[in-house]
């Protein structure tokens, strides 16, 4: 019902991702996802499962991101794909991506 995840990212980031769904129903809330990706230069994060962003580089810090764009309808995306009316959003190899990473990272800690 939670995890949390350290990350050490190939450039030399740090990334931290909480998925809690622990919540005492006294907190409002049953789910609270964040996300932070810290760099040399900056960082970005996402709290309360995206409710709250930011983008700080350097000294500056530029405030919430802008997530007012349209959400991508992902089955009408893949209806469209399939009837040969448009492509997916993104590559398979892109879709894929987070699951080899834990497939690389269950490999790692197994051969510790």
């Amino acid at each position: 019902m939670a995890s949390q995840l350290i990350l050490g990212l190939e450039n030399g980031g740090l990334a931290s991702v909480c998925a809690n769904y622990l919540n005492p129903r006294g907190t409002g809330v049953w789910g609270d996802e964040s996300l932070r990706i810290r760099g040399t230069l900056g960082m970005v994060e996402s709290t309360q499962g995206g409710k709250e962003t930011r983008l700080v580089i350097g000294e500056t810090n530029h405030g919430p991101l802008d997530t007012t764009a349209p959400r991508i309808d992902f089955l009408e995306a893949f209806l469209r794909a399939i009837s040969g009316e448009g492509k997916m959003p993104l590559t398979l190899e892109e879709e894929l991506s987070p699951t080899r990473w834990v497939i690389l990272a269950k490999k790692s800690l197994a051969s510790r």
